[in-house]
């Protein structure tokens, strides 16, 4: 008589308990592995920022200007005049 032993292994995302299929699994999906992975990226990326941000440049700490000016022109002078007003009302310099 064969008895085969099923270990139930909870899923350190959500908790809930599964069947494991190789011993390095930690959870239940893979859409769970993903979400684990992207929150455990935020936390380093965190770490990094509070750990060196006296040693960054301005530039790199928040980046060129805002999100209405891009690195490269316009072709087109109206909207990238547009742009460039925008811009200058958000950072109050007008």
């Amino acid at each position: 008589m064969n008895h085969i032993i099923i270990k139930l292994k909870k899923c350190k995302w959500c908790g809930k308990e599964f069947i494991k299929k190789h011993n390095r699994e930690e959870y239940c999906s893979t859409e769970h592995r993903k979400y684990a992975r992207q929150e455990q990226l935020r936390i380093n990326s965190r770490k990094f920022y509070h750990k060196y941000k006296d040693l960054m440049d301005e530039e790199i700490k928040w980046g060129l200007g805002s999100v209405f000016l891009s690195a490269h022109r316009n072709n087109n002078f109206v909207s990238e005049s547009l742009a460039i007003k925008r811009e200058k009302q958000k950072l109050n310099v007008e």
